[in-house]
């Protein structure tokens, strides 16, 4: 296999192959930083195929990697870990890829929540981080308008959510290329967090709103499943309207931008389901 063939893939077709060149190349992608994303992805892809059984061993192998010295601080990629455990089970068992979503959400935001809780000293080199910042940038504390717990936890959890839901979707992605090819696409365009869930999550913010601080910041974390559902139907639109690619691409590098648009048109459809209506509307004109 040359590189110029190398795509990611490939690392899945290698991982699962046998158990352990899974177990040998999730512990070399682990010890950087800057892979150890491949490493939950490639957990998350061999939970999803084979059961919580086949990544037991892999896992207690992974935390202990945190006491290793030169490591560095890897708390993200813990909560991370956790939130795919239990988010891979659910997609597991119920195919459901809405609610793995948002059980990696909510799993990740309770994880952050009771770090701050019970091991608050874990956060301490984020909460540093962001304190050394303002010193620099004044200008920062009159934007953010948070305590530094507050905002350090807001961060955290959306960081731990969002992380978990794209690690979550290249596993699925892994999964049907691996062994169903073209389902993921079929899929995503799908996605759509469905209405109830959606009124116990606007609930959920409501309580978060009046928690004392610094326990509100973890409402930004959990509106992760729908960012995504929004971005499922945009796409959706785009390929059912043809829409340029030109266009496209300006669309996702704009996100950081246009984020609350793309969050509000997962709210909606969830609620009123876009694409059905324009379906509808379109099988109405034809007649």
């Amino acid at each position: 296999m040359s590189v110029r063939t190398f795509r990611l893939v490939e690392v899945a077709r290698l991982a699962m192959q046998s158990p352990l060149q899974a177990l040998a190349l999730s512990c070399i992608f682990y010890i950087s930083d800057f892979t150890s994303w491949l490493t939950l992805a490639i957990v998350s892809l061999m939970l999803l195929r084979n059961g919580m059984h086949s990544v037991a061993f892999t896992c207690l192998l992974l935390l202990s990697i945190q006491f290793l010295p030169s490591v560095g601080l890897q708390l993200i990629d813990v909560l991370v870990l956790l939130s795919l455990l239990a988010a891979g089970q659910i997609l597991r068992v119920t195919l459901r890829l809405d609610i793995a979503l948002v059980v990696a959400s909510v799993v990740g935001c309770l994880l952050t929540g009771l770090v701050q809780q019970f091991a608050n000293h874990l956060l301490l080199p984020f909460t540093q981080a962001f304190e050394e910042l303002n010193r620099l940038a004044p200008e920062i504390s009159k934007t953010v308008q948070e305590e530094s717990k507050t905002y350090v936890l807001r961060s955290v959890g959306a960081l731990v959510a969002i992380k978990s839901s794209l690690i979550l979707l290249l596993a699925r992605y892994w999964q049907s290329e691996l062994f169903n090819p073209q389902g993921f696409g079929r899929e995503f365009m799908t996605l759509r967090v469905s209405a109830p869930i959606t009124v116990i999550w606007g609930l959920a913010l409501l309580l978060l709103h009046y928690a004392p601080s610094p326990f509100r910041g973890l409402s930004s974390g959990a509106s992760t499943p729908f960012f995504f559902a929004g971005l499922a139907c945009c796409h959706w639109v785009f390929a059912y309207v043809t829409i340029k690619k030109t266009w496209q691409v300006l669309f996702y590098l704009s996100l950081v931008v246009s984020y609350p648009m793309v969050l509000l048109v997962g709210v909606v459809d969830s609620l009123t389901d876009i694409r059905d209506k324009l379906l509808s509307k379109a099988s109405t004109e034809k007649k």
